[in-house]
């Protein structure tokens, strides 16, 4: 049982000891995930909110939906292939585990660009 957890009779996650388990059997990195929602994953280009339009008390309002992501660049290969809206958690997701996976893999253990 963890301590000070909030789910009781539960195991706390995380920290110095759940690191230590998995570096006995795998490689461990840890990323930030600063910009990871704020950059298009298939461009790196910065991406926008998608623009709704509601209908209240008979008028058209136009809002933004913050789970959602469009790209405005129209070289990015995701727009090519017909796919111009995005998950905002899927792309959150999908941004840190790129930048881990390229953090493993590069020489000098930073990700890849941009």
């Amino acid at each position: 049982m963890g301590f000070n957890t909030f789910l009781k009779g539960r195991p706390r996650r995380g920290g110095k000891r759940f690191r230590k388990a998995h570096r006995t059997s795998t490689t461990v990195a840890l990323q930030n995930e600063h910009m990871s929602s704020q950059i298009c994953i298939f461009c790196f280009q910065p991406p926008s909110l998608l623009p709704a339009t509601i209908l209240k008390d008979g008028k058209k309002q136009k809002k933004h939906s913050h789970g959602a992501l469009t790209c405005n660049n129209s070289n990015c290969p995701a727009v090519l292939a017909g796919y111009t809206t995005f998950n905002r958690d899927a792309v959150d997701a999908t941004g840190i585990g790129l930048a881990a996976v390229t953090t493993i893999f590069s020489s000098d253990k930073k990700p890849l660009p941009p």
